[in-house]
């Protein structure tokens, strides 16, 4: 529709404008608060089928997700000098 067409063309990233008309959408540590905004907004309302997040963002993400896909759930701890898991908990 017109409205998605506004809203896409509103979007500051270029990845981001041409995933969403997939039904696609992503957020990252740089992204701009609108650009934010926009993709979990569109993730609520249905607009967006996919929703893709970096491990280290999902917990500030309060959507309800019918599936979830958590992949890279190691990081490196530079003191400890290895690839330790994230917690569970």
């Amino acid at each position: 529709p017109n409205e998605i067409t506004d809203i896409i063309s509103s979007l500051r990233e270029p990845a981001l404008q041409q995933v969403v008309t997939a039904g696609i959408g992503f957020v990252h540590g740089g992204m701009v608060d609108s650009d934010w905004e926009c993709v979990t907004n569109l993730y609520k309302e249905g607009a967006l089928r996919i929703l893709v997040c970096p491990a280290d963002l999902c917990w500030r993400l309060r959507e309800v997700a019918h599936l979830v896909v958590i992949m890279g759930t190691e990081t490196f701890d530079g003191r400890e000098r290895r690839y330790v898991d994230y917690p569970i908990a």
